[in-house]
């Protein structure tokens, strides 16, 4: 878990989207080594369900869906 601060908002009090990509990549990649599957991200494609305040705790999980 972990809190975006100010800096990081894109919009007044938003979670810049570039971020929130970031940390989802990140996500996929500690799902994937969890399970001893070295991996790199080939393709990225997010869409945002709504936004993500600053200031407020976050948590993010990862589910394996697929494997190639």
């Amino acid at each position: 878990m972990w809190v975006f601060p100010d800096w990081c908002q894109g919009w007044a009090g938003v979670v810049h989207g570039g971020l929130l990509a970031s940390v989802l990549d990140e996500l996929c990649i500690k799902s994937a080594e969890a399970l001893g599957l070295p991996c790199v991200t080939a393709t990225l494609e997010v869409k945002y369900r709504r936004p993500v305040p600053t200031g407020k705790t976050c948590r993010g999980e990862g589910t394996l869906l697929s494997r190639r």
